[in-house]
């Protein structure tokens, strides 16, 4: 049987996390604090260096093999380069609650209030399993 323990107590209401594509990093998003963490993994599989990577009301997490974190902010995909600045939005006519890779991690899936969306990148989506 697997041990259940808990790693971080950061957040105020824990939403979503994604691994970076090297999968050394975890982002973790927070909704009611409007925050995106960012932690370095441990070999142990414990967190270290919790900081705010981004302010965002985060539903749902991705990264890309190019460094970048797309997460689902109310009605828009917003997507942050690998230091925390915002390269710009992706507007949804909806609230979101989640989103994936599909189609060979080339194009990302989104699912909102009563539809679920289809969105064409030009990025490589991180393939973390």
């Amino acid at each position: 049987m697997e041990r259940l323990r808990t790693v971080s107590r950061d957040w105020e209401l824990p939403c979503g996390v994604a691994l970076a594509s090297n999968q050394q990093k975890l982002y973790a998003g927070d909704i009611q604090g409007r925050k995106i963490w960012v932690y370095e993994i441990a070999g142990d599989g414990t967190l270290r260096g919790g900081q705010v990577f981004a302010w965002a009301h985060a539903n749902g997490l991705k990264t890309d093999e190019m460094g970048n974190v797309w997460v689902g902010a109310n009605q828009t995909i917003a997507v942050f380069d690998a230091y925390g600045r915002r390269l710009g939005e992706i507007p949804i006519l909806e609230d979101l609650s989640n989103c994936a890779w599909g189609d060979g991690f080339r194009n990302l899936y989104v699912t909102a209030r009563s539809s679920v969306y289809r969105i064409e990148t030009k990025v490589n989506g991180t393939c973390t399993y």
